[in-house]
């Protein structure tokens, strides 16, 4: 029974480093948004992929929101995070109709973000949403 608990702690310090270990190794991603209570005031997006932590990922994020040549620019608050995965940014040309989502894969995070694009440009408007940024995070 001794050896039990000692080949099972041994085993759990084994997991512990792993986690630790891959997590150094993986990468992070992170989306900000700055945006107002009125869509025609515009609005400014911002992304940080391929870093080594969140609080990285998350402060590019920030930092590129920020940099928009946008007065809602401000505003810009960090809305995801994600490690391993892609996002998706879509906008019409036009106020409103913005989305943006993040995804598995590329493609997906695509679909989603002219999803909830149409959704926010509204009735008929939903054709005129396109993606203007999208990309992985990977290790």
């Amino acid at each position: 029974m001794r050896m039990l608990k000692v080949s099972f702690a041994a085993l759990l310090v084994v997991m512990v480093v792993c986690a630790i270990a891959s997590k150094r190794t993986m990468a992070d991603g992170a989306l900000a948004v700055g945006m107002s209570n009125n869509f025609n005031d515009g609005i400014a997006f911002g992304w940080g992929v391929n870093y080594k932590t969140t609080d990285e990922a998350s402060a590019a994020s920030l930092r590129n929101c920020q940099e928009q040549d946008n007065p809602v620019r401000r505003n810009c608050r960090v809305l995801a995070t994600f490690k391993k995965e892609c996002f998706a940014y879509a906008f019409t040309p036009s106020a409103p109709g913005a989305g943006w989502a993040t995804a598995a894969d590329k493609d997906t995070a695509e679909q989603r973000a002219l999803a909830f694009c149409a959704l926010t440009a509204g009735a008929g408007r939903g054709q005129l949403c396109k993606i203007n940024k999208s990309q992985c995070d990977t290790d």
